[in-house]
C-alpha cells in the first residue's frame, strides 16, 4: 500500500507520537509498504534519524505555539501537500495522527484527491486545553516562578487561569477534534480507556484498539538486590501538564515525612517543569529532589 501520514509532532522531537508513527512506518516499510509522512521541521535536526527507504518524510515550515515552543503550528503550503500526495503516484490511504493544523491538511487532502482516511487518537486532546489557555499563552506560569517567594503576587497571577470555564473548554475540544476524526471510516485508539472516552462523547466512526507496543529485546535489565542506603525514586518521561507530574512530587513528600534522607531523580523536560520545581520548593523537597532535565 501507499499510505500518506499526517502528524503535528514526529522526530527529532521525542514524544509518544513521534515514535509510535516511527515503528509502525518501519515495521509496515520493511514489508513492502511505502510511506510519506508530512511533519513539522525542527530545523537542522530533520534528518538526523534514519529512516527506511520506503519512507519519505516531508517537512512543513512552521511557528512555536507560545505556551508550548516544543509544538509547531504549521504555516500552509500548497507546494508541499501536493508534493506528499503525488510523490508516490496515487496514494492508498492517508493516515492522520494528530489533530492540529497537519491533521486537518490530511482531512481536506482526503476530500481533494478522493483518498479514504483513517484515523488515530493517541491522547485524550480534550487534556491539552492548559496549552491553549491565556494563563500559559501569557507565560504567566514563568511570571509565577519569578515571584515564587512572594505569595500575595503569586495568589494575583494565579487568578489569572479561570478554572470554572474548562469544562466547557474541554467539551468544545472535545467536538472540534471528534468532528475532524469522525470524516475518516475508522478511528484507531491506543488503549481501551480512550476507545471508553470516544463512545462516551457520542462518536460514531468504528473504533479500534490497537495498542502502540513494545520492542521488549530492548530491555536487557536484571533484578538487582536493592542496597540498603537511603531509598532512590526515578520519574522518567515527558514533563508536560496533562501527565500529572506534581502527583509524583507529592507522593514522595509523604515519603520523606518517613523517611527523611529518600532522594528523587526526574529525568525529562517540557513545558511544566517550572510549575514543577515551584511545586518541589512549596512542599520543601526541593534539596531532595533532582531535575535532571532531557537525557539522550
Amino acid at each position: 500500500m501507499k499510505i500518506v501520514i499526517f502528524t503535528d509532532t514526529f522526530l527529532p522531537k521525542i514524544d509518544g507520537v513521534g515514535i509510535s508513527v516511527e515503528n509502525f512506518s518501519k515495521i509496515l516499510a520493511h514489508k513492502g509498504h511505502q510511506f510519506v509522512i508530512c511533519a513539522p521541521s525542527y530545523g537542522k535536526d530533520d534528518d538526523i534519524v534514519p529512516m527506511h527507504e520506503n519512507i519519505r518524510v516531508i517537512r512543513f515550515k512552521n511557528a512555536p505555539l507560545p505556551s508550548y515552543p516544543e509544538i509547531k503550528v504549521v504555516l500552509p503550503s500548497h507546494k508541499r501537500l501536493r508534493e506528499a500526495m503525488t510523490v508516490m503516484g496515487q496514494p492508498d490511504l492517508i493516515h492522520i495522527q494528530t489533530p492540529g493544523l497537519l491533521g486537518q491538511y490530511g482531512v481536506m487532502a482526503s476530500r481533494m484527491y478522493g483518498v479514504p482516511m483513517i484515523g488515530t487518537y493517541h491522547t485524550l486532546v480534550s487534556e491539552q486545553d492548559t496549552y491553549i489557555s491565556l494563563y500559559r499563552l501569557l507565560k504567566v506560569d514563568s511570571l509565577i516562578n519569578l515571584f515564587k517567594s512572594d505569595k500575595s503576587v503569586k495568589k494575583r497571577l494565579d487568578k489569572i487561569e479561570r478554572k470554572p470555564s474548562k469544562t466547557i473548554k474541554k467539551r468544545i475540544i472535545f467536538r472540534l477534534c471528534n468532528s475532524l476524526y469522525e470524516t475518516g471510516r475508522l478511528i484507531i485508539s491506543p488503549s481501551h480507556l480512550i476507545r471508553q472516552e470516544l463512545m462516551a462523547e457520542g462518536v460514531t466512526t468504528p473504533v479500534e484498539v490497537i495498542s502502540n507496543g513494545m520492542d521488549l529485546s530492548q530491555f536487557k535489565g536484571e533484578v538487582k538486590q536493592a542496597p540498603h542506603n537511603p531509598p532512590r525514586f526515578v520519574h522518567v518521561g515527558r514533563i508536560s501538564y496533562e501527565k500529572n507530574c506534581e502527583v509524583v512530587l507529592r507522593a514522595f513528600s509523604l515519603i520523606r515525612e518517613k523517611i527523611p534522607d529518600a532522594t528523587l531523580d526526574i529525568y525529562g523536560d517540557g513545558p511544566a517543569i517550572t510549575s514543577l520545581r515551584i511545586e518541589a520548593h512549596q512542599l520543601g523537597i526541593e534539596n531532595n529532589v533532582t531535575f535532571h532535565g532531557f537525557v539522550k
